[in-house]
């Protein structure tokens, strides 16, 4: 059997490959990323016994209003769970002072 491309439809490309091998590695990564089995016990060397968890929340701008209701989640989520969070956007990285809260 032989497979018929449509004229809207082309044969994979070298590249093509080569993106979907790499965003599958990528996926791959990071879900090893998360397991659990080698998070340390007790806080590293130097830090405080009640250090909070760390949380920095990056995103392109906070002039969008879906970029602020995730602002407004995390600084619920920060409240609710005891965190600290950090959000950074290219205004932040370009020098301009941070919206809210550091």
């Amino acid at each position: 059997m032989t497979h018929r491309f449509t004229p809207r439809s082309r044969p994979p490309s070298r590249g093509d490959r080569l993106i979907t091998g790499l965003t599958a590695g990528l996926i791959l990564l990071l879900l090893a990323a998360c397991d659990d089995a080698t998070a340390p016990t007790a806080a590293p060397a130097g830090a405080p016994a009640t250090a909070r968890p760390r949380i920095a929340l990056v995103m392109k701008t906070l002039t969008n209003p879906f970029f602020i209701e995730i602002e407004r989640g995390a600084r619920r989520a920060e409240q609710e769970l005891g965190l600290e969070t950090r959000v950074i956007t290219s205004d932040t990285l370009a020098g301009a002072a941070p919206p809210g809260p550091p």
